[in-house]
């Protein structure tokens, strides 16, 4: 009986020893005494008979070592109460913090945790970790339902791996996200020639580059009639690059249809030689009032180019006295002469030999004379020829 009796003190003080290491453990956590806090509740556990409280102690031994940055203990407590189900545990936060464990010593297991238990928070703590995203992961955060916030991030820390980057986007809506990100995925995606990517960014986010970035692709894919849509379109809204006003020319005469001369000017920021032309034919085929003005106010610079196209400046009756003084240096003036001479513009003729002398000219002004009913004029034109064939010819028709 005595042995009995001995034995029950003995165990009795064995076991509050215990529960007291149990309870000096808990109080110093809670006081912030980590290392005595640690001590008691490891000495507890050597002899622990209460099974509740041992993992009680195990948590909070995971807790002060995970603090302290002693991964490798955190991780061994927590293996031993991972998936019990403790009303006293933070399930929600063992799971972020095995990834943090995880993140800092296994960059492996942290992937396979990831890809396994996805879920935003940890998604995240993986982006901000300098453990790499691999296929498997990126093919995970695109199938999973986490935010669409997180998912960009993933995107654009993958931008070195478009194709990676693009599994994502794919399955990425655009709607709830910032500007600035739609802006970086629009012209990450279209600079890889994912122009679907950039048409999804495009819908929620517009500036000048991004518009003319969409021009540009129009053009590219030869739909010329959508292309004039949306120039017509943006053009008041946005600052249209020089190129694009290009772009909207050659659609238009692609289309066959006549376009707004003034975006020659644009197209043209140095005014050549390929300028003049160009906005010559657009000025002339829409018939323009301000045909004269450009032509007299850039004849010197395209001489031989305005001399070619005389024939049909005149025909279309697009030049006055000034225009006329003009082609004198032009080496085809005598067909122009003639041609203005069946269009019956006698002072137009006279205008444009005056003072040639030659043969020729003479020949001419004197027709012009006789056109004029100036017989007198024309008599005394016509003896200045030195070429009697000729002037015979002149008197002959006039008789």
């Amino acid at each position: 009986m005595f042995k009995i009796i001995t034995f029950l003190l003995v165990f009795t003080s064995m076991l509050y020893a215990g529960v007291e290491n149990y309870l000096i453990g808990l109080n110093a956590y809670k006081d912030g005494f980590d290392s005595i806090a640690e001590e008691n509740l490891q000495t507890y556990l050597k002899n622990a008979a209460d099974e509740e409280k041992a993992r009680f102690a195990k948590y909070v031994l995971y807790k002060i070592n995970l603090q302290n940055n002693n991964y490798g203990k955190a991780y061994e407590y927590l293996e031993q109460i991972e998936g019990i189900n403790d009303k006293r545990f933070e399930l929600t936060q063992m799971k972020i913090d095995k990834m943090k464990i995880l993140l800092n010593t296994d960059c492996s297991k942290a992937s396979d945790y990831l890809i396994n238990d996805i879920s935003g928070s940890i998604a995240s703590l993986y982006l901000k970790s300098k453990c790499p995203v691999n296929d498997k992961i990126a093919s995970r955060i695109s199938e999973s339902n986490i935010s669409d916030k997180i998912k960009s991030a993933y995107t654009i820390k993958l931008d070195d791996k478009p194709g990676l980057a693009y599994q994502i986007a794919k399955n990425t809506s655009f709607e709830q996200l910032d500007k600035n990100t739609i802006k970086y995925l629009g012209l990450l995606f279209y600079k890889n020639g994912r122009y679907d990517i950039f048409w999804k960014a495009y819908k929620y986010y517009k500036d000048d580059r991004f518009v003319n970035l969409a021009l540009k692709r129009i053009f590219e894919t030869a739909d010329y009639k959508g292309f004039i849509e949306s120039f017509v379109y943006n053009e008041p809204k946005f600052k249209i690059s020089g190129e694009n006003y290009c772009r909207a020319v050659r659609s238009r005469i692609e289309l066959g249809e006549n376009f707004n001369c003034s975006w020659i000017d644009k197209c043209y920021p140095e005014k050549n030689k390929e300028y003049i032309q160009s906005k010559f034919a657009c000025l002339l085929q829409n018939k323009s009032s301000e045909t004269k003005d450009f032509i007299n106010n850039n004849f010197e610079k395209e001489k031989d180019f305005f001399c070619k196209q005389s024939g049909n400046i005149i025909s279309e009756g697009y030049y006055n006295s000034e225009t006329i003084s003009g082609f004198r240096s032009c080496g085809n003036k005598y067909k122009l002469a003639e041609l203005l001479l069946s269009n019956k513009r006698t002072e137009d003729v006279l205008n444009l030999l005056k003072n040639d002398n030659s043969d020729k000219s003479l020949y001419i002004k004197t027709k012009a004379y006789i056109l004029a009913d100036d017989l007198e004029k024309a008599k005394q034109t016509a003896e200045k020829i030195n070429e009697q064939k000729l002037k015979n010819s002149l008197f002959k028709n006039n008789n």
